[in-house]
Order: C-alpha cells, then structure tokens, then sequence
C-alpha cells in the first residue's frame, strides 16, 4: 500500500531533527522529539497498512475522539521550520462535523546552508480545525477542513492558513484517521516571507464503534 504524505514527511522531519540525543537519565526535550517521532511513524505505519474505512453512509455513533500526531512545514529559499506536535480530532457521526486542534509543537527553524543537526525547542501557539465535514453521502469515508494559526519558538513565527483533507482508516471498525493539506489551499509564512507550507495529522480513535 502507498504511505501517506503524513508518513513520509515525518520521517524527513525525524531525520532532519534526530541524532542530538542526551546522555542525561532525565528526559532532555529532545529525547522526548525522539520519542514521539518514532511513535508517530509507527502509528502511521499501522494505520497505513489498513484499508480506508468501508462505511457508506453515516455510521450514527455519535463522537468518536481521535487523538496523535502533527507534522509541520514551512520552508523558504533560506530556511526551513520542522516541527512535530499533538492533534486531537473529534469526529461526530451524528451531525457530521469534525473539530480538533494541534498544539505543543516542538522542533526547529534552521538555515537550509547549515550541515550541523539543529537543537530543537517548543513552539507556542495552536492550529485550529474549522468548518470540518464528514463528506458525504458519496464519500462518508473522508472528512473535510480548513486549518489555521500560527506558531512561535526561536525568535521564529510561521504562520499557517488552509485546507486538509483526511480518510478514516480500518474498515468497519474506524481504527483511525490520516490527513494531510492540500497543496493548492494552502498558504504559509516563515518570518514574515512567503514560504511552502504543508501541515499533516495522524490519529487513532479512543474507541471502536
């Protein structure tokens, strides 16, 4: 099966990251990016391997929580933001909405000349989900959202604003959800410059239904 975008980029952003690890029993700030990148790919290695969800219509079990990982980007000629943080999604089968934010982000913003692994650090701030849809009738398997906010570490802001679409993921019984932004809806900026921006998530329910 073809990995998600989420899969691939996060795998450049624990690649870029990674390698600076402490020898320090206490867990350092980036043991715990360590940490969570590889819990991160491993989850969407699992949800990469099942099926989309096979429910066509609207399964009717009210709200389902979906909690994970966000990656984001945001590169211009001159230097690149990587970071990883916390998604939380809510999807409500009942009215067809679906909520969520990311936040606790943490990561770095380094020169795309600089051949050293840069330190990372937190990145105050939180992405919001609005306007999110489960799709439907036709393709109740998918859900909709725009996207924005703006996010703060190491003297750096990037700002985020767009469009995700994402799929539910294990067949009948909705293990999770995969999504990532759309190229074309999407607009970013890093410091103030225009920059490619890209935003994904990956989340597994707290229940089955």
């Amino acid at each position: 099966m073809q990995r998600s975008k989420f899969f691939i980029v996060a795998g450049v952003i624990f690649g870029f990251l990674a390698g600076c690890g402490s020898s320090d029993p206490a867990l350092t700030l980036q043991e715990q990016f360590e940490n969570d990148g590889e819990s991160a790919i491993a989850m969407a290695a699992r949800l990469d391997s099942l099926s989309n969800s096979a429910f066509s219509i609207f399964p009717g079990a009210g709200q389902v929580t979906y909690s994970g990982y966000a990656v984001v980007g945001a590169e211009t000629p001159d230097e690149t933001t990587e970071l990883l943080g916390n998604a939380i999604l809510t999807a409500d089968f009942d009215s067809s909405v679906v909520t969520g934010s990311m936040t606790n982000f943490v990561g770095a913003t380094a020169p795309l000349s600089q051949s050293t692994t840069p330190a990372v650090a937190n990145y105050a701030g939180t992405l919001t989900l609005s306007n999110g849809l489960v799709d439907g009738p036709n393709r109740p398997n998918q859900f909709g959202a725009d996207f924005s906010g703006t996010l703060t570490g190491q003297g750096n802001v990037i700002a985020l604003n767009g469009a995700m679409i994402g799929d539910f993921k294990g067949g009948s019984l909705r293990n999770g959800i995969v999504g990532a932004s759309t190229d074309s809806a999407t607009t970013a900026t890093l410091n103030g410059a225009t920059a490619d921006g890209f935003m994904g998530v990956v989340a597994e329910a707290d229940r089955e239904f």
